[in-house]
């Protein structure tokens, strides 16, 4: 789960900077790449990425929770032993 959050931070971040690449790109040389939907499908991208992220940092946060629980019952456990 957290190699999964790793990735898709390190994807987001590398759609973010292409993104503003582009746009950097397209400002100074006003082109519009033959593809005006270009900047478009980064940005739904990018917005995709960041609800993919949030959604795994919400699913690592339960897990991190029902894990700490568990070992709380465990200790519990071993000192009824």
């Amino acid at each position: 789960m957290a190699q999964t959050l790793s990735n898709q931070a390190h994807t987001l971040a590398w759609f973010t900077q292409r993104l503003e690449s582009l746009e950097s790109e397209q400002n100074n040389t006003g082109h519009d790449y033959n593809n005006p939907n270009l900047l478009k499908s980064l940005e739904t991208k990018v917005q995709k990425l960041q609800q993919d992220n949030t959604d795994l940092k919400q699913q690592l946060s339960q897990l991190q929770k029902k894990y700490h629980q568990l070992q709380q019952e465990n200790t519990g456990d071993e000192t009824q032993k």
